[in-house]
């Protein structure tokens, strides 16, 4: 299993992530095909174990992506207040094609506390 998780061959990663953006990126050795009309992003920032703030990108829209490594996808996701304290979360969900069947997908790093 730690060999399947060092050296992937199609997967998605959330990148890095901030206040207002996530950073999708290829993480595998092949590419990945993605339906991104339906995908969203979604950050939300925990304080005292409650959702403080929550902001989400509502659909991307657009088109079929054929994931190869070395790409990478900026999503913009404004509306947390970075002046608050508290543990940010992020999340992205898209549906994966694996040669045509459609594969929901949730991508999301560990939480990192502003």
């Amino acid at each position: 299993m730690t060999e399947l998780l060092d050296e992937p061959v199609a997967a998605i990663r959330i990148g890095s992530h901030g206040v207002d953006k996530i950073r999708l990126e290829n993480a595998g050795s092949k590419p990945l095909t993605m339906d991104l009309d339906s995908a969203t992003a979604v950050l939300e920032l925990w304080r005292d174990r409650r959702v403080a703030s929550h902001s989400s990108s509502g659909p991307l829209g657009g088109c079929r992506v054929e994931a190869a490594p070395g790409w990478t996808l900026e999503i913009d996701v404004p509306g947390i207040d970075s002046e608050d304290a508290g543990r940010l979360t992020a999340r992205v969900e898209l549906v994966a094609d694996n040669e045509g069947v459609f594969v929901p997908m949730s991508v999301s790093p560990a939480p990192r506390d502003l």
